[in-house]
């Protein structure tokens, strides 16, 4: 009877895991869908933005210190992770990809950071890299508003010559099932930079080529102030997209996450449930055999 209550306990204690992994799962699923949608929607606006950034560093006579590279021997590097576990290697996932970029970029040595979500801070603590800046209050459901402050320091630091270039790393939603990390460059604004941007970004869309050239416009205040205005838009819709690609990726990794375990938690409890019945049979055939060993010592 000890054995099959122990046995009783465990399978309770596995169907209320079941329950929230269940409950969690579902969750997840609503937002990962909510933040594809999301990403989806932008996808074309940025592949739009992107064509027109190409389309500017084309132009021979346009000069602005956001086309070109910076005076420092540092890369300032945007590191997007989640703010909340229990998304499988999603993390791990982040983690690896900027080690990898460090390696090919000359170590960390090399680069400060920027880290948006409570895991790349605590993985830039950790391993000790130089952190300028810290974004925690950006929610699985961002909007453009939220950006704008990392959009202005990433801007700013750019600005100030410190560094060579900006780069985002970022985790690609793909489909429910896959993802990738990615690090593109955002700063400077370079037509090879863009048209690498490009051939990923604009995946599944036929945006049309914004082949216009800028001459042919009329600048209004003046030239050096819309292009300031554009760039800095432009700048904060790439760091816009990449977190909605990192959002859509962090719930699909978490729902993933949950569905497998609770498909661990169905097969423990079969486990627990077939361990419960064998013990149960052993019981009744106990009883069955001390009942005819007393009828037998009647007679």
């Amino acid at each position: 009877m000890a054995q099959q209550r122990e046995i009783k306990g465990k399978m309770g204690t596995v169907k209320n895991v079941k329950k929230i992994t269940k409950t969690m799962e579902a969750v997840s699923a609503s937002k990962m869908k909510k933040a594809m949608n999301a990403a989806l929607r932008t996808r074309e606006y940025a592949t739009l933005g992107l064509e027109l950034l190409k389309n500017l560093s084309k132009e021979a006579y346009m000069t602005h210190p956001l086309l070109q590279e910076g005076a420092g021997d540092k890369t300032l590097v945007v590191m997007y992770a989640s703010n909340k576990g229990l998304c499988g290697s999603f993390n791990i996932i982040m983690a690896r990809s900027v080690w990898k970029y460090l390696e090919t970029a000359g170590g960390d040595s090399k680069a400060h950071f920027i880290a948006v979500g409570k895991y790349a801070e605590k993985f830039a603590r950790k391993t000790q890299m130089p952190l300028i800046a810290t974004f925690t209050d950006l929610d699985g459901s961002p909007d453009i508003e939220q950006v704008l402050p990392l959009a202005r320091l990433v801007v700013d630091e750019f600005n100030t010559g410190a560094y060579n270039k900006v780069v985002v790393v970022y985790t690609n939603f793909i489909s429910a099932l896959r993802n990738a990390p990615v690090a593109r460059d955002v700063l400077p604004v370079q037509e090879k930079i863009v048209q690498n941007m490009l051939e990923n970004t604009a995946e599944g869309f036929e945006a049309e080529e914004v082949s216009v050239k800028m001459a042919q416009y009329v600048f209004e205040p003046d030239e050096e102030e819309v292009l300031q205005f554009t760039l800095e838009k432009l700048v904060e819709v790439m760091l816009y997209q990449a977190l909605l690609e990192s959002a859509a990726s962090e719930h699909a990794s978490r729902r993933n996450a949950m569905k497998n375990a609770t498909d661990n938690a169905g097969e423990v409890y079969k486990k627990l449930e077939l361990q419960y019945n064998r013990a149960r049979q052993a019981s009744i055939t106990q009883e069955i055999a001390e009942i005819s060993a007393g009828a037998e010592a009647i007679k």
